[in-house]
């Protein structure tokens, strides 16, 4: 029986976003598959790192493990921001960057998977807190949701499954393709603050000939001219003679 599990700290209208290129936007589009890679080949060398410590026998010596289910775990990378400054800088270095946008839920239009679960990324701050966190919930994803203090920033949500649960995967890949049609899956797409007009052109024009039924839209995180666009004024007040200008706001 097909399984879809979304953890109890997302609700299924949950809005995710995924920081993309254009180039795997389009790939998205046009393949009609999206791709998971096995989280083992992620670049924090800490990923599952839970499943990697040693284990220690009844005399005391260390052995490790010649396997652990976290080895054929594959997963990709969303995010609970629909906009951060420094995602737009660390995922769009050309600043032609996308940021999609779903909801939780949809995930489960992705096809040729048995089990797949959505839940968010639980950040540690030092050893005993990563022992804590392993604790909490009781998915068979759980420990594979565990990452360091120093990533917060992303306020990361993993879409994850098993090679078990993908018939006819090979355990030792280092990606998988899963059918998934884009134009149910998104909801909406925002284009790097910082595009050109042209290129943000592109992207409008590409999206209504594949048929979005929606339209892109720049963000305007950088936008001219804030200070015009902000409801508050400055009023001036009297002050007693000698004393500093001062000023008060008005909403």
């Amino acid at each position: 029986m097909r399984k879809f599990e979304i953890d109890r700290r997302l609700t299924p209208d949950t809005q995710l976003y995924r920081y993309v290129s254009l180039e795997s936007f389009i790939s998205f589009v046009e393949s009609g598959h999206t791709h998971l890679t096995n989280i083992n080949k992620w670049e924090d060398t800490w990923e599952a790192i839970l499943s990697k410590v040693p284990l220690v026998d009844d005399e005391g010596k260390r052995h490790f493990p010649l396997y652990s289910h976290h080895e054929r775990i594959f997963g990709q990378c969303w995010s609970l921001l629909a906009e951060s400054d420094a995602m737009w800088r660390i995922y769009s270095t050309n600043r032609t960057g996308l940021v999609l946008s779903t909801t939780a839920n949809r995930f489960e239009l992705i096809r040729g998977v048995d089990h797949l679960y959505v839940g968010p990324v639980s950040y540690f701050s030092n050893f005993d807190d990563l022992v804590e966190k392993s604790k909490d919930g009781d998915s068979l994803f759980k420990t594979a949701c565990l990452k360091r203090a120093a990533f917060k920033h992303e306020e990361e949500v993993r879409c994850l499954t098993h090679s078990d649960f993908l018939p006819g995967c090979d355990p030792g890949a280092r990606h998988v393709s899963l059918k998934l049609d884009s134009l149910e899956f998104l909801d909406g797409i925002r284009i790097d603050p910082r595009a050109p007009d042209w290129f943000v052109e592109t992207v409008v024009h590409y999206c209504r000939r594949v048929g979005f039924r929606f339209e892109p839209i720049k963000s305007d995180l950088y936008a001219p001219n804030p200070h015009l666009r902000i409801p508050i004024v400055m009023r001036a007040v009297p002050v007693d003679r000698g004393a500093e200008p001062e000023g008060e706001l008005d909403k």
